[in-house]
């Protein structure tokens, strides 16, 4: 019905612009004047009632209404069926493999206040390395004879970005926030922190496994 109003309406029109100027043969203003009257008349037959186009408006939308908690349902079962992806775990610490075997009961040495700022300062130089498990540390000890305090001193080797051990390079710490190497600054500058902080006084532990 909507299809046969929209062809009479067009007729309609086109029969109106017939007659303000005719345009086709020998066809009068009022030939064109009963065909505008006749195709608006049809036109108006045929076009839905308020009551129809109600009706069709309603039931699209029930339509639609029906197949939205259908897609939804959808949705949840594909993110119901999808796995969570785990975090990664934190790699652990020196001193938290030592508080670990404590707590499994592994009878641990007693160590000085100066080896655990050691342990300590050791795994605030591995957190500046690109590869902290591959660390292997020697000449380590805890200094406390310079004039500018005390400091954990020693070497440290390990693997580079490109998976290969860079050589032993040395480095200057104080607990597990407070750590560089010596190329991490000019070669001057550290120079002068080695010579004012990692003086060795006679009760420091030096050469600390």
């Amino acid at each position: 019905m909507q299809i046969v109003s929209m062809i009479f309406l067009i007729i309609f029109f086109a029969a109106f612009a017939g007659v303000i100027k005719p345009y086709i043969g020998n066809l009068t203003r009022w030939q064109f004047a009963v065909a505008a009257f006749v195709s608006a008349m049809i036109c108006g037959a045929t076009s839905p009632t308020p009551n129809e186009a109600s009706r069709l408006t309603s039931g699209a939308e029930s339509e639609a209404a029906e197949q939205e908690p259908q897609t939804n349902s959808s949705e949840e079962i594909v993110s119901a069926k999808r796995p969570e992806k785990p975090e990664p775990a934190a790699r652990p610490t020196e001193t938290a493999k030592e508080e670990g075997a404590k707590s499994k009961g592994a009878s641990a040495p007693k160590r000085s206040t100066q080896h655990n700022i050691v342990i300590m300062s050791r795994d605030g130089v591995r957190a500046r390395l690109k590869d902290p498990d591959s660390a292997d540390f020697r000449n380590v000890g805890y200094y406390s004879g310079g004039s500018e305090g005390a400091a954990v001193c020693g070497e440290v080797n390990a693997k580079n970005g490109f998976g290969g051990f860079g050589g032993f390079e040395r480095f200057v710490a104080m607990g597990p926030k407070v750590a560089f190497l010596e190329s991490d600054v000019e070669a001057s500058e550290f120079a002068i922190a080695w010579k004012g902080l990692c003086v060795k006084a006679d009760t420091d532990e030096v050469n600390i496994p």
